[in-house]
C-alpha cells in the first residue's frame, strides 16, 4: 500500500503566528457581545371579569361543593357519555332548554 502526501503542491504552511491568548472562531480585536438586561421582566397577570366576581359573590366563598354527584349517578353519566346519548341533536336541545332555564 502507497500512501501519498497530502501537500501535493507543495504550499507552505502559514508562518503567520497566533497571539497566545487567542480563541479559536473569534476575530481578534472583536469586541465581546454586550448582554440587556430587561428592566422590568414580563410578569404573568389575571384579571378577572365582573361578572366571574358577581358569581363568586352568588356561590359564597365555598363555591361548589366537590363531589356532591353520587358515584353511581357520576357512573352513568360517564356511560352515557362514552356511548354518544349526548350526541344526540335531541338529548342537545333539551340540555340547552333546561341550562336556559337555570339562568
Amino acid at each position: 500500500m502507497t500512501v501519498e502526501p497530502t501537500n501535493r503542491a507543495q504550499i507552505q504552511p502559514s508562518t503567520t503566528s497566533r497571539p497566545k491568548d487567542a480563541v479559536p472562531g473569534k476575530r481578534p480585536g472583536a469586541k465581546p457581545k454586550e448582554t440587556t438586561k430587561v428592566p422590568n421582566p414580563v410578569v404573568d397577570k389575571v384579571e378577572v371579569s365582573s361578572a366571574a366576581q358577581k358569581l363568586h359573590e352568588l356561590l359564597g366563598s365555598e363555591g361548589i361543593e366537590a363531589n356532591t354527584i353520587p358515584a353511581e349517578r357520576m357512573k352513568e353519566i360517564l356511560e352515557r357519555i362514552s356511548d354518544g346519548t349526548y350526541d344526540n341533536p335531541e338529548v342537545i336541545n333539551e340540555i340547552a332548554r333546561r341550562a336556559v332555564e337555570d339562568l
